[in-house]
């Protein structure tokens, strides 16, 4: 068979495609339906995106993160014409990472102490692991309240 190439799709041949018509949809989350992206101003879209919270080694999902955006932000810029301004942050202080900096010091430390009290040790970490499950179950049941009152 030989092969033909496609036929462009556009306004004049396809008048009730918006994407034909160069409309860029999105999906609405509050009505489920597909509607018009419509800028603030004119051509210019700003773009804020959270970037993934890094507290330990990289992986292939950080970079997951970056491409699939990047690939959208192109889509808007190079097909729909969109002067793009756009943010992506890399990382934001939180517990997780304030956590795992003091776990990393923690060891660090225990590493370089000849003199541990192992016996001390073990039993401050049973401590801490009460205090973290009691702090889990306050947690756990005020999201099971709330999900009730809802």
């Amino acid at each position: 068979h030989p092969w033909y190439p496609p036929v462009p799709i556009t306004s004049s041949t396809h008048p009730d495609d918006p994407i034909a018509r160069g409309e860029l949809l999105l999906r609405n989350t509050l009505t489920g339906k597909k509607e018009p992206f419509v800028p603030a101003s004119a051509r210019h879209v700003k773009w804020y995106t959270c970037g993934p919270t890094v507290y330990d080694s990289s992986h292939v999902g950080h970079a997951r993160t970056y491409l699939s955006f990047d690939i959208m932000r192109r889509i808007f810029s190079d097909y729909f014409m969109y002067n793009v301004l756009y943010q992506i942050n890399t990382t934001d202080i939180d517990d997780k990472i304030i956590l795992r900096a003091r776990q990393d010091f923690l060891v660090k430390q225990l590493e370089e102490d000849t003199d541990v009290d192992f016996d001390k040790l073990a039993e401050m970490a049973k401590e801490a692991l009460g205090e973290a499950r009691a702090k889990s179950e306050a947690k756990t049941a005020k999201i099971e309240n709330d999900l009730k009152e809802a």
